[in-house]
């Protein structure tokens, strides 16, 4: 990605990548759902939008991960992204503390139970 990223070809490979996923997923008897990353100069381009459109107009959602600033929330969110994800939306987290939680809740649940 770097030597593509420097040498300018990156704008290429982004459109190739995109355009492959999106007639591929749209040519599928069952819905489901494609994940497609794109090189983070991709958010420095113009057409970023002409993209997003490209998937709707197959009935494909569009998702954006990797969001790790406002500038580029807010050019995902003009070109009408329908999800996205990232640092700057949440960190990853240990799922240790929600197992806990999830565990005492059961716990208190049966013991509700039980008393009844």
């Amino acid at each position: 990605m770097p030597i593509a990223e420097q040498s300018g070809t990156i704008a290429q490979i982004d459109d190739w990548v995109l355009t492959e996923a999106c007639l591929e997923a749209a040519s599928w008897d069952q819905p489901l759902r494609v994940a497609v990353n794109v090189s983070a100069a991709q958010f420095r381009r113009e057409n970023l939008d002409r993209q997003v459109r490209q998937g709707h107009g197959l009935g494909v959602p569009v998702l954006a991960e990797g969001i790790e600033t406002n500038a580029q929330m807010a050019l995902l969110v003009q070109g009408g992204c329908d999800e996205m994800q990232g640092y700057l939306i949440g960190r990853p987290r240990s799922l240790l503390p929600t197992r806990q939680m999830r565990n005492a809740s059961s716990q208190a649940h049966r013991r509700a139970a039980a008393a009844e």
